[in-house]
């Protein structure tokens, strides 16, 4: 299980975890975003399943924290991040120290990282790598009457 905010110790992580045959498990505590990365299985795969591209290693050297957000931008997903987490980006290291990470966030990266785990241990061949989103506000704001 990977759980840092460093991005070059993200990218240090799953070069090792590839080196060493590592499956890694990240959660993002935005909009329930897991991650899986079956290094184990796919030891040539690209570190954040190839969003960075393949040369994030040597393409982060050097870098400020603020020259790597366009990196972190394409490894989120930008576009699919909730409104709250993407007005945060820009305003780390200037008003805010990192991600903002809510109570229920946290709640929710726990039960799906202890789940991919038990998941990984019990069943692994049923555990790809991938990455899914569990939205707990849409799932409040679609409740339906039990038929």
């Amino acid at each position: 299980v990977e759980e840092c905010d460093s991005l070059d110790i993200k990218v240090l992580a799953r070069v090792e975890a590839s080196k060493q045959k590592i499956p890694v498990i990240m959660e993002t505590s935005d909009i329930g975003c897991l991650d899986v990365e079956r290094f184990d299985l796919e030891p040539e795969r690209a570190p954040f399943h190839g969003l960075a591209g393949s040369s994030i290693m040597n393409d982060l050297k050097g870098l400020s924290t603020a020259e790597k957000v366009p990196f972190i931008r394409k490894i989120l997903e930008m576009e699919k991040l909730s409104e709250r987490l993407k007005s945060s980006i820009g305003e780390i290291n200037q008003t805010i120290t990192s991600f903002p990470q809510l109570a229920r966030e946290i709640s929710l990266g726990s039960a799906l990282i202890s789940t991919a785990v038990h998941q990984l241990f019990l069943d692994p061949a049923n555990l790809r790598s991938g990455r899914s989103r569990t939205n707990l506000k849409d799932a409040v704001e679609n409740l339906a009457d039990p038929s």
